[in-house]
């Protein structure tokens, strides 16, 4: 056989092994691994200083709240995250409902997934990385909570707290609580990631604390679409939303942040550590270098 050919049956079978992935059947929502700026705060909407926005992948934006200042580009970055990751600055960061790009806030599907890369330098009461400012039935409580349990002292959990998507029914019987089983460490970093599953019914929270994702906790026995609740409330980034105002502003970074449309395992999630080389892409690097000789 011809080295090209042996060549390109390296390549079909990778292909065919990524293609039998969970991660090769589903689409990425959204995706900011914050690469796309310079150090320094962002400008908030329509203000034309600064570092300007943090656009995703499929383009909806981080902007800072007001000229006052907001969350900001930094290097001080994740473990597998690059040259730059977004710092809170003790300030906050929003996609605002009808930017250039928003497509995010109306968005939802049965099956999904949420993950960043975070490390909280403060352990002060709840410490909220991702929230809904609002609620779409009246509640104190936001639709959607992405935070740090500030009910336990230092030693908060994570948790996830949010109505799934009851087309407008919505009650406060309807609201899921997931925490995590581990203590989340001041100044430490994490990989954190929770995904729904209406086929299964069930709710799963993922930690990587540097060694790779594991399930850590898990609801199971749902019924009904667990999809997050669209609407045109803002999201925000290291803020919340709690009866009727703005609360819990959170001190940390945040790095590799991803919205998928399912439901994806531990393996599919962007890892906490720059991954070691499989053996089998090395076989391929070795076999690469062999053909390159005999030429």
């Amino acid at each position: 056989m011809k080295p090209n050919q042996t060549l390109s049956g390296v390549i079909l079978s990778n292909l065919v092994l990524l293609a039998s992935s969970p991660l090769a059947h589903s689409a990425v929502v959204e995706y900011w691994d914050f690469e796309n700026g310079t150090a320094g705060p962002l400008t908030p909407a329509g203000e034309p200083n600064g570092s300007g926005y943090a656009e995703g992948l499929n383009g909806n934006r981080i902007h800072g709240w007001d000229s006052a200042g907001g969350a900001g580009y930094t290097t001080d970055t994740s473990p597998n995250g690059g040259a730059l990751g977004l710092s809170s600055a003790n300030q906050d960061g929003y996609i605002f409902s009808g930017d250039t790009g928003e497509t995010l806030l109306g968005w939802t599907s049965p099956n999904w997934t949420l993950e960043m890369h975070a490390r909280i330098d403060d352990l002060n009461g709840w410490e909220t990385l991702f929230a809904r400012m609002g609620s779409s039935y009246g509640a104190a409580e936001s639709d959607l909570y992405f935070q740090r349990r500030g009910d336990q002292g230092a030693n908060g959990q994570f948790r996830l707290n949010y109505v799934p998507n009851m087309s407008g029914s919505a009650t406060n019987a309807d609201r899921l609580v997931l925490n995590s089983t581990i203590s989340l460490t001041q100044s430490t970093w994490y990989g954190i990631a929770v995904s729904a599953d209406s086929t299964t019914g069930t709710i799963s929270m993922f930690i990587d604390d540097g060694s790779g994702y594991a399930l850590d906790s898990q609801l199971t026995g749902l019924s009904g679409d667990l999809g997050v609740t669209p609407g045109t409330d803002n999201y925000a980034f290291f803020r919340d939303y709690y009866n009727g105002g703005q609360s819990n502003n959170t001190t940390g970074v945040i790095d590799n942040v991803r919205f998928s449309d399912s439901a994806l395992e531990a393996g599919d999630l962007i890892p906490l550590a720059i991954p070691e080389p499989t053996s089998s892409l090395l076989g391929s690097f070795g076999l690469l270098a062999l053909l390159r000789r005999r030429r």
